[in-house]
C-alpha cells in the first residue's frame, strides 16, 4: 500500500513540470524557446550612441571599496 500511495504522490509531482513545456501558436506557453525568424538590424548611429552611453556610465562608477560584512568583522588586531 506505502508503495502504490509513494508511486501516485511521485507521478503527481511530475505533472506540473509537464504542464509548464508548452507548445503551440502562443509564445508566453512555450517557455520563451522560440527563436525569432527574422534577423533584427542594428543602425551604426544608434550603437555607437548606445556604446558611448555605457562607457560614459560605467566610468561615474566610483573606485570606492566597500565591505559589506565590515561592521560584523573583528579587527585583526
Amino acid at each position: 500500500m506505502r508503495v502504490l500511495i509513494a508511486a501516485m504522490a511521485t507521478a503527481l509531482l511530475t505533472v506540473p513540470a509537464y504542464s509548464q513545456a508548452g507548445g503551440g501558436d502562443n509564445p508566453a506557453q512555450s517557455g520563451g524557446r522560440r527563436h525569432r525568424t527574422q534577423a533584427t538590424t542594428v543602425d551604426p548611429a544608434k550603437k555607437k550612441a548606445d556604446e558611448k552611453a555605457f562607457n560614459d556610465a560605467v566610468g561615474r562608477i566610483p573606485e570606492k571599496k566597500y565591505d559589506p560584512w565590515g561592521a560584523v568583522r573583528q579587527s585583526g588586531k
